[in-house]
């Protein structure tokens, strides 16, 4: 799959990678939900592998930037309901 260039079996693959990630995401499956997303992922970055050098660097530089930002984010918030949680378990005792 990853030889060919963009044709129809790439564009099937990508919509069956959406769904999956768009069930597993709905239904809270954390299996679809990752296998759609790193064969998605792959896929996307196998058709966009020859332009990338194309993009400014500012872009890539956001990018890193939104994930580091997302990353941080996620984590606090699990730390918060970790020290959440461990409150209520030293509650119960």
């Amino acid at each position: 799959m990853l030889d060919d260039p963009l044709t129809v079996r790439a564009l099937v693959l990508g919509a069956g990678c959406l769904a999956l990630t768009v069930a597993g995401a709905a239904l809270r499956w954390s299996a679809p939900l990752v296998v759609g997303s790193a064969v998605g992922a792959v896929l996307v970055l196998r058709e966009i592998g020859p332009y990338a050098g194309e993009v400014p660097q500012w872009v890539w530089i956001g990018l890193a930037g939104a994930l580091l930002t997302t990353v941080g984010i996620t984590w606090e918030r699990r730390l918060l309901e970790l020290r959440r949680a461990v409150g209520l378990l030293g509650r119960l005792r």
